[in-house]
Formats: structure tokens, C-alpha cells, sequence
């Protein structure tokens, strides 16, 4: 997300299509949304059709409240060893499948997931399971007879924590595809009604976080970025630390009729991005386009990237003992190698991909040396930048000036934030403009939208900060903020970050907090100006 240290582009000017489009295009994509939810087929008969506005989607987690599938368990976090009588998270080592599900337990051995912790819907669940065992959800037991699988249902309060505990499994046949899945929604269902729903006004979707491509500097990496590793679309859930399957995500793209944006973590081994292009140029629905974009915000000292293309570019001597300059022609080697991996997998299907190389938008000076790494020129579509609307000459992650800030009102934050437009957002938006004519490039934004995030101790700033996200006045800041990028940019790509998600203490990034919300100050501009 963003421009700052502390917080976690569609392609030609022309594409947008002319009148009426965006009205036809949300009228498909309803009834796309209204098929998921009666269960219907999820495969629609349409191309999909060029939009102006993209969003980021939220990692999947049992935590933000989103819950984007139908099956709260696929949604759970990574397997907790447990125990009986030992603290919780003191068992042994859990043994799994290659999907994910534990192949056997031991005596007293309990295999835990957390399905959900806040906001979802409330009501029965259906319940579903394949093998043979035993199991509860929230107190509420479940086992095998005879027969291996079997059914029954969970009442679920909507706002208690929800808790899967695996007690017994047979080896030779063990538990497996338990589903957990909300009222209303289709036993087969893949995502959820309402959440299909609210992504109604987006031609694109990014999945950086969905792929897990961010690690913070300070933390270890869990994911194993290689083929025979990846998460499959029949894991045990798309909610751990391995992130969601390629499989899921052109399913989603597929039945929203929008075109995916993939980041290729930096980590990923050559066979991880073969098998992640080859998935995707064989089953992504003809007319919708791909986007491959190197790893995510590599000029941001808060992410493990960072520091590794660093240490990369140093070894190699391409900064000539500049660090950052090597940060950024090393980026540019990257961004060239994984494009080239790319571009074979989707020559071989016939199918053209959208390359896209990304820089900060503050400093246009970051995506001029990526472009002047030897090939990146060439081996890019469309530059990136991500032009985020804060308050100027401020540092609100800054305990004393968070002091500060806090005591504004909402007008006088609004007031700041016009300022931001046209002495920052303007002008980092101009200087790109500039070096994407330069380069002979599309200009596009990776991510966007409002920056009021600071001292997540701060909880008045926090109040203001979410006051200001959920006031007209935002509204009217979004509207402002929106058109001047499509009048500087010639109507291009504009990707919001993020779809939905809690307002709190470390941002309020959702257009909408939860998906049945449906309407915000934020999520209204975005849908007008989808519309045009």
C-alpha cells in the first residue's frame, strides 16, 4: 500500500470504449454476481469490457471481516499445532498432505484453523466433509460414521471467533475438503454473492497481496515460492501465508469478465513463474488481458525486496557505489528476466501480455534508471507509480506530529488534502506523464486512493482519520482527485487500493468497510467515475 514506509495502471488512452460501456459493462457483471449467488454456472458468456478503474484486492485473511469465499475455511490461516493439556500452539509438528489437510494425528494431537475473528455473515452454516474423523466447529462436533464424509450445520453468531478443531483422522483415509459455508450461498460455491457484488464497478484486479508478495524486512519468509510448493485452487485454504491459487485468481477474473494484474514475488524460482504464466495463458477467457508486473514496491526500505535487490545490485557493482542507483538497475535486470520467462509461456498460447514495471511516485527519477537497466525499455508496456493523496509536509507515523495532526478538524484534514493535490499528487502525476512520453510507455497507477494512516497509538488521530474517510467531504476530495488523473493521464488506468476492508488504526484503505455496505463516500466517486 502506498507511498510510506509504515503502510502495509488499463493499458492505451483510447481503451476505455465509448459511451454507454461502463453502464453495459456493470449490468454483466451483476448478473455475473447474481448468478454466484443462485449457484448458477460462473463462467459468463461475454467478453469482458474495458474499464477505466481497477482495484487491489485484500490479502484473504480470517481477520479484515471481507470474507471474499463462500467456505469460511477458506479463508483459515496456517494449521496450530495443539495439544491436550499443553498451551495453545504447544503441540508437535503437524504432518500434511500435499494439500494442506493433516494425513494423521496423534493420540491427543489437535489440528486448529480460525475460519473467522470479526465481522461475517451471521445464521446457519451448511456443513460438508470428506474422509473420515472426527471434528468440531465452535463447540459443535462433527464425525464419520460408517461412511466415509458426511453433512449437518453450525449456528454462527456472526462476530464470535470462529474456531475449527481437528481431533481424530483415519491415515488411510484421512479428513479432507471440510466446507463451512455461509447462509445463502450455493454448497458449491466458490466466492461470495455479496463480495462479487462490490466489484461490480472494476475492469482490473491486482492480486499483490492475494500472492503474498510483500514481506516485511524484519519478519521471516514463510512462502516457498516454487511450482511443486504453490498453494492448488483444492488446498486446504487460500488464507495461509502461501497466499491464493494462480487457479483461483483467473477463476475470479474469468467470472468478473476484468483483467488480473500478477506480481511476481522476488523470491519466485524460474519454475514458480513458468508454471504461474503457463496456468494463466492457457485459462484465462479470451479478450481479457494480463498484467505482469516484478515483485511490488521495491524502492521501499519496509519490505524485504528492498533490501535483497539491494545486496544484489551492490555484489554486482551496478550503482558504482551508489546503493540505490544499483537498487534500481538491478530492479530493471530483474523486471527483464521475469518478463522474458513471461512472454515465452504466452507466445507459446498465442496470447499477448501486458508488461508493466513500477517505481515510486515521488521520485520519478526511481523508474527513469529501471528503464535505462540494459532491455528494460523494451521489455516494458506500461509504467507504474502509485499516486497517493495525503496531507503535505507531514509525518503523522511520527508520535509527536501525530499529537499535532489529531487535534485538526475533518475540514481542516480535507483542507490539507486539496493542498496535496496539487503540490504533490499534480505534479508527481506531470513528471510521469512526462517520462512515459519520453519512453514511448502507457502511464498507469498500480495503487491509489486516500493516505490517512499515521501512530497507530494515536487513537484520536485514528478517530480523525476514519471520520474523514467516511465524510462527504472525501467524497468531493475522490472526485477532484480521480478526474485530474484522468485529465493528466489521457483517461488511463487507475488502480484504488484497496476493494474493501476494516477502517482502524492502521488505515482505512477500503473503498467499502465490508462488502454489503454497498455505498461510501469513496466507493461512490470510484463507481461515477468508472461510469464516466
Amino acid at each position: 500500500m502506498g507511498e510510506t514506509l509504515e503502510k502495509r495502471g488499463l493499458g492505451p488512452a483510447g481503451r476505455a470504449g465509448g459511451p454507454g460501456t461502463a453502464g453495459f459493462r456493470f449490468v454483466l457483471r451483476a448478473l455475473v454476481a447474481g448468478a454466484a449467488l443462485l449457484g448458477l454456472p460462473s463462467t459468463p458468456a461475454f467478453a469482458a469490457l474495458p474499464g477505466r478503474l481497477g482495484t487491489n484486492l485484500g490479502a484473504v485473511t480470517y481477520y479484515d471481516g471481507v470474507v471474499p469465499f463462500a467456505d469460511l475455511v477458506q479463508q483459515a490461516g496456517d494449521w496450530i499445532p495443539n495439544q491436550d493439556g499443553a498451551p495453545w500452539g504447544g503441540g508437535p509438528a503437524l504432518r500434511l498432505r500435499r494439500d494442506g489437510w493433516p494425513s494423521r494425528l496423534s493420540a491427543g494431537q489437535v489440528a486448529t484453523a480460525v475460519l473467522a475473528e470479526v465481522r461475517y455473515p451471521a445464521g446457519t452454516y451448511s456443513v460438508s466433509w470428506s474422509g473420515r474423523g472426527s471434528f468440531d466447529v465452535n463447540g459443535r462436533a462433527f464425525a464419520s460414521g460408517s461412511s466415509p464424509g458426511g453433512s449437518g450445520t453450525v449456528e454462527l453468531d456472526g462476530q464470535s471467533i470462529v474456531i475449527l478443531n481437528l481431533r481424530s483422522t483415519d491415515p488411510s483415509d484421512p479428513l479432507r475438503e471440510i466446507r463451512v459455508v455461509v447462509p445463502g450461498e450455493s454448497p458449491t460455491a466458490v466466492f461470495r454473492g455479496a463480495w462479487l457484488a462490490s466489484l461490480v464497478p472494476y475492469g482490473a484486479v491486482r492480486f499483490m497481496d492475494w500472492q503474498r508478495t510483500n514481506s516485511a524486512a524484519w519478519e521471516p519468509r514463510r512462502t516457498s515460492f516454487t511450482c511443486n510448493k504453490r498453494v492448488l485452487p483444492g488446498s486446504y485454504s487460500q488464507g495461509t501465508s502461501a497466499g491464493v491459487s494462480v487457479e483461483r485468481m483467473v477463476e475470479l477474473a474469468n467470472l468478473l469478465g476484468v483483467d488480473p494484474w500478477f506480481n511476481v514475488p522476488h523470491e519466485a524460482a524460474t519454475s514458480w513463474l513458468r508454471c504461474h504464466a503457463k496456468i494463466v495463458a492457457a485459462s484465462l477467457s479470451p479478450g481479457l488481458v494480463a498484467r505482469y508486473e516484478f515483485s511490488n514496491e521495491t524502492w521501499n526500505p519496509g519490505f524485504r525486496a528492498f533490501h535483497d535487490l539491494s545486496a544484489e545490485g551492490d555484489r554486482l557493482g551496478l550503482g558504482g557505489g551508489d546503493s540505490y542507483l544499483g537498487l534500481q538497475r538491478r530492479t530493471g535486470q530483474r523486471h527483464v528476466k521475469a518478463m522474458r520467462i513471461v512472454e515465452k509461456e504466452f507466445a507459446r498460447a498465442g496470447r499477448s501480455v501486458v508488461r508493466v514495471l513500477a517505481g515510486q511516485a515521488a521520485n520519478a527519477w526511481v523508474l527513469e534508471q529501471r528503464l535505462l537497466a540494459p532491455g528494460a525499455a523494451s521489455a516494458t508496456d506500461e509504467i507504474a507509480i502509485a499516486p497517493y493523496l495525503g496531507i503535505p509536509d507531514a509525518n503523522p507515523f511520527d508520535p509527536a506530529e501525530a499529537g499535532g495532526l489529531a487535534t485538526l478538524t475533518v475540514a481542516q484534514v480535507l483542507a490539507r488534502m486539496a493542498i496535496a493535490q496539487g503540490s504533490e499528487v499534480d505534479a508527481w502525476t506531470a513528471s510521469h506523464v512526462a517520462l512515459a512520453a519520453d519512453f514511448g510507455k502507457v502511464l498507469v497507477a498500480y495503487e491509489g486512493g486516500q493516505h490517512l494512516a499515521g501512530d497507530s497509538s494515536n487513537d484520536a488521530l485514528t478517530a480523525l482519520f476514519v471520520a474523514t474517510n467516511r465524510s462527504a467531504g472525501m467524497a468531493s476530495a475522490y472526485r477532484t482527485y480521480l478526474d485530474r488523473w484522468r485529465d493528466a493521464t489521457g483517461n488511463a488506468l487507475f488502480m484504488h487500493f484497496t476493494d474493501a476492508g476494516p477502517y482502524t488504526q492502521w488505515g482505512s484503505w477500503g473503498a467499502l468497510e465490508y462488502p454489503e455496505q454497498s455505498s461510501s463516500p469513496k466507493y461512490d466517486e470510484l463507481v461515477r467515475f468508472a461510469a464516466g
